[in-house]
């Protein structure tokens, strides 16, 4: 007579690591009827492993994390380090599955699964492998591999809300920045809408984007969510859009008219620096308009800013970070259509000197330039050039003896100044 023992030990194991997965499959699936967030759903993956975890975006960026302990989070950070990332995201890409990882040094091994929108691999989701081996590694490769497929749908719905959210603040910012001959009640409801206070003073930045050369749409796109978000967190008092090419800020500043445009400015420098660092080879130019005290001036700072960024590339070729208060004379020469008319002016003026410099080796536009700057002072000139007054005055009396021009003749001084500018402007040699 044969007596039933019950299952083997495996089976009660494998039995209950059924009913873990069902039952974790059907938290799961229920986030994904909510109005959750990545956060949730790596919290409850977690928890319920027993392990950390966390979702980088492909830049490896960490956008969630969680786990039982702070010590947990640091296994997966740790572990990591210690892997060729970029490899191991490609072929967990290309096999379109979690993939598992044999630990180091019996550190920590990671279970990695894309997560998944349509043809796009945006981000992954990586979760420390829970100890105990057989069943209970399947348990942590089937779970996760579940709640990447949890964070697609998550992902999805935000970027179609933030698509929406964002497309509608966009056409608000374009409307009030944009707007011509509007009443003022379209421009207060517009600016309420965006949560601007139409009592407070405002300054305008954009933010114009280049791809490195032969970047895709994709990377155009990158740099510009990265700038969007930079100027969000930097910006506390401001109302950031994107646009294809451009980001657009309408920020609200103290009355101190100067310090407002400064602080907008040396934000622009940490944008350009930081995306620069980030993206390299990608372009970054910031242009800051004036100071709006009321919403019908909002459409003047904006021209005035897209002006400054305009000027700075089209004049220096390079771009940067420009104030268009900071423009001086520029401002009128950015009128003229052609360059190469203010090339030819300049050429016109300056051009023997130049030529005199190139053959010679002298420093006489520099001399000349600084000259200006310092009010006609040959002592002050003498200080900042590091050489004798008298050198000063021998140059000068060269430069009206090389252009014919006499800088003591109102006329004269002011040709041979904008022609300096032209050349300074355009940064390059005639």
């Amino acid at each position: 007579m044969t007596v039933d023992s019950g299952p083997g030990p495996r089976v009660v194991e494998e039995n209950r690591v059924l009913r873990e997965v069902v039952g974790l499959y059907t938290q799961l699936s229920g986030l994904a009827t909510q109005d959750s967030d990545l956060r949730s759903v790596v919290a409850l993956i977690a928890d319920r492993l027993g392990v950390g975890a966390m979702v980088i975006d492909d830049e490896r960026d960490v956008l969630a994390s969680a786990g039982p302990s702070p010590q947990a989070v640091e296994d997966v950070h740790h572990h990591l380090r210690q892997l060729d990332l970029g490899k191991v995201l490609a072929a967990s890409a290309r096999a379109r599955r979690a993939i598992t990882l044999p630990g180091v040094d019996n550190d920590v091994a990671l279970v990695v699964a894309p997560i998944v929108m349509g043809e796009e691999i945006p981000a992954y989701l990586l979760t420390g492998r829970p100890s105990g081996g057989g069943a209970v590694e399947d348990l942590g490769l089937l779970a996760t591999e579940h709640a990447a497929m949890i964070c697609g749908i998550v992902l999805g719905r935000h970027r179609l809300v933030a698509s929406v959210v964002g497309n509608a603040r966009l056409d608000l910012v374009e409307a009030l920045l944009l707007a011509r001959d509007r009443t003022e009640f379209e421009l207060h409801n517009w600016a309420r809408h965006l949560g601007i206070d139409d009592r407070r003073p405002h300054v305008v930045m954009t933010v114009a984007l280049e791809p490195p050369p032969g970047g895709s749409a994709a990377g155009l796109a990158r740099l510009g969510a990265y700038v969007e978000r930079l100027l969000t967190a930097r910006l506390s008092d401001a109302t950031v859009a994107r646009r294809d090419t451009s980001v657009v800020a309408i920020v609200a500043v103290g009355d101190d008219e100067r310090a407002a445009v400064d602080e907008v400015t040396a934000v622009g420098r940490l944008c350009r620096a930081s995306s620069g660092a980030r993206y390299p080879g990608s372009g970054v130019n910031v242009g800051v308009g004036g100071v709006c005290r009321g919403l019908s001036d909002f459409a003047r700072s904006y021209a005035e800013a897209r002006l400054a960024v305009e000027t700075t590339i089209r004049m220096t070729r390079l771009g940067g970070v420009v104030a268009f208060r900071d423009l001086g004379i520029q401002r009128l020469l950015s009128r003229v259509a052609d360059v190469d008319d203010l090339r030819a002016f300049a050429a016109d003026v300056l051009g023997e000197l130049i030529a005199h410099e190139r053959n010679n080796s002298t420093d006489y536009l520099s001399t000349l330039s600084v000259y200006f700057q310092e009010n006609d002072s040959p002592k002050r000139t003498a200080k900042i050039m590091y050489l004798h007054p008298n050198t000063v005055t021998y140059r000068i009396r060269r430069v009206e003896e090389i252009t014919g021009l006499s800088l003591s003749s109102y006329r004269d001084r002011l040709t041979v100044q904008v022609a300096l500018e032209i050349i300074n402007g355009l940064g390059d040699e005639l």
